[in-house]
């Protein structure tokens, strides 16, 4: 069987990608400050991703994206900007209740930090309580 493919509308580098835990949808980081969630739209029969928001969420390039390792309805970002973004992102692929974000309903920013540096990473405990980060 051959992989399928997703095109991100993205006219820098994409920069990073991850899957969520039951690998029902993916999260990738772009060189513009965008941060795109794709799933499979079975009504199209495509993977479809799109833009967390119409502004880019970063204002530099995001250099990591992680799903949160319970439910995978809660994704960070970090960027050279210096801010790491935790956002809830929740579609009709999500059916995972469990973890500190089962219990999402919709899409929001739930908090952001802001460092003096760049952050080069981000990761969820494996509880998915806790983040940590790596800034210069």
């Amino acid at each position: 069987m051959m992989p399928e493919l997703c095109n991100i509308k993205e006219l820098k580098a994409n920069t990073d990608a991850v899957w969520s835990p039951n690998g029902q949808k993916f999260a990738v980081g772009a060189a513009s400050g965008n941060v795109f969630v794709g799933w499979y739209n079975r009504d199209v029969g495509l993977w479809i991703a799109n833009p967390l928001s119409d502004k880019a969420a970063h204002d530099s390039p995001v250099t990591n994206v992680r799903f949160d390792p319970i439910s995978g309805k809660c994704l960070v970002s970090c960027s050279t900007d210096g801010k790491v973004i935790c956002f809830s992102h929740v579609c009709e692929v999500d059916n995972i209740n469990d973890g500190p974000f089962g219990g999402l309903q919709k899409d929001d920013k739930l908090f952001q930090f802001k460092c003096t540096e760049w952050v080069n990473t981000v990761a969820f405990s494996p509880s998915g309580s806790e983040i940590a980060f790596a800034s210069k």
